[in-house]
């Protein structure tokens, strides 16, 4: 059972980027959920035993959600493959390791400028 629908979604979308915009000066850069290992997830000692669980096509129409947005969005789904690589994630199956982490670093340094504007590359 889905326990926060795509429309409640877009509203907290709303409710966060309303708060940025009036309480700070923040860029704003919406970075999509990533795919996740379903099967993983529920065999997870403790991800697995709070019944929790993820949907890679939920989680799909969440990114397409974030990525419509007027701001710019860093789409992480095909950065991570479907079905997701294995070699990004934790034993989990949802949460990303060092490499999915370096990927996110990269892709939004690529997105942002940023290896231009400060004028060096960043190794990751």
């Amino acid at each position: 059972k889905i326990l926060v629908s795509l429309e409640e979604t877009a509203k907290n979308l709303d409710m966060l980027r309303n708060f940025s915009t009036t309480q700070t000066s923040a860029q704003w850069l919406w970075l999509t959920p990533a795919t996740v290992i379903p099967e993983q997830i529920s065999a997870h000692w403790l991800i697995g035993e709070g019944q929790m669980m993820w949907s890679n096509d939920d989680l799909a129409a969440i990114a397409d959600l974030m990525c419509q947005r007027p701001e710019p969005a860093v789409d992480l789904q095909p950065l991570f493959g479907l079905p997701a690589d294995p070699g990004l994630l934790l034993d989990d199956g949802l949460h990303p390791n060092i490499a999915g982490q370096k990927i996110i670093a990269r892709a939004v340094g690529e997105k942002l400028g940023g290896t231009q504007e400060m004028g060096q590359s960043i190794s990751l």
